[in-house]
């Protein structure tokens, strides 16, 4: 019988599990159970291989996009090889995890609006700038120049500030790539300086993109709660503090990140990620094998979503109680019982 073969899509040419120990268990439990592993880069051509087709990709059992960091500075290309690429060989019978559809769609953050909109998830205030308008070429009744569309977009950003703090950020960034936050004491100069930059940043990764004005959410001072679903079922959750004086929920920044103990974990957070699971499936079809629910409790204790990410977040899947309980895999729909060392 022959070997499955599953495929770990990257947008970089290094190893996927270069400095990610989720990624290093994951690979390392799949090959000691006889599946061939292979990562390829959707973006640049194997050297040998040459680059990602549709033909190489229905040779494989199952494609995933978990480890697909970066995609954002690539973000338009990106789009076109799910659409042209992997759909086609979902069509062929391929598992690809999660659904391409839902991959494409949760690849810009405009989807929290419709989560908030469709399932009456609270979200932090926000106002998406859509680039296309910015854009404008000529001036006139109903139609804006650049300058004015600038000018206009600063002023909402200013009024925003008027009642509190906001963070400026792309609709597509990672790792709060580009993101500042702002607070009612900054200049004028300093606001419009902020604004242009993440704007010209958004612009270069896709005219399709927008900037990003969210209502800063002070409860993020005791941590961002992340709760990981697997196959559609909750996993476990971490809990991330930022630094003192920080705001970011990165290691990369400073923030603690634990397991958290499951006394601990927001009841209302679990109930958000099970709407958000059955909406995409209903939605998109398809594989749901993994969601990372970033949010946030006020001190009221309702939940706000921050993110739902879909596409290549961390989930810990080296944690402690993932490996005791064998979900190291469980994602993928394998039926591999995995257990600590």
């Amino acid at each position: 019988m022959t070997s499955p073969r599953i495929l770990f899509l990257k947008t970089l040419d290094n190893s996927i599990a270069s400095g990610n120990p989720s990624i290093t268990l994951l690979v390392e439990t799949l090959c000691s159970r006889g599946y061939i592993v292979d990562e390829r880069s959707w973006l640049t051509p194997d050297p040998l291989l040459g680059p990602l087709t549709l033909a190489i990709l229905k040779t494989y059992d199952i494609v995933t996009f978990i480890t697909c960091y970066e995609y954002n500075r690539h973000f338009d290309e990106f789009q076109s090889f799910v659409q042209n690429i992997v759909i086609p060989a979902r069509d062929a019978g391929v598992r690809i995890i999660n659904a391409p559809g839902l991959v494409a769609w949760n690849a810009e953050k405009s989807y929290l609006q419709e989560l908030h909109r469709d399932l009456g998830i609270d979200i932090p205030e926000t106002v998406f700038i859509n680039l296309d308008d910015s854009n404008a070429k000529t001036s006139g009744t109903g139609v804006s120049s650049p300058a004015e569309s600038e000018r206009r977009h600063i002023d909402k950003l200013t009024a925003l500030l008027e009642t509190g703090n906001v963070v400026v950020k792309p609709s597509v960034s990672a790792s709060a790539t580009e993101t500042y936050l702002l607070t009612p004491s900054h200049s004028a100069d300093e606001i419009a300086t902020t604004f242009n930059k993440v704007y010209s940043f958004t612009r270069a990764l896709s005219a399709s993109a927008s900037v990003m004005l969210q209502r800063y959410e002070p409860a993020i001072q005791n941590g961002e709660y992340s709760l990981v679903f697997l196959r559609g079922e909750y996993s476990h959750t971490m809990l991330k503090v930022p630094k003192s004086g920080d705001y970011r929920t990165q290691e990369d920044f400073g923030a603690r990140v634990r397991v958290l103990e499951e006394d601990k974990v927001p009841a209302m957070g679990k109930r958000v990620g099970e709407k958000v699971v059955e909406y995409v499936k209903d939605r998109f079809g398809g594989d749901v094998g993994y969601l990372r629910l970033d949010g946030v409790v006020r001190d009221g204790g309702q939940f706000v979503l921050i993110e739902a990410e879909m596409l290549e977040p961390w989930v810990y899947l080296d944690a402690e109680v993932v490996r005791r309980e064998g979900r190291v895999v469980s994602w993928l729909g394998i039926d591999i019982e995995t257990t600590s060392p």
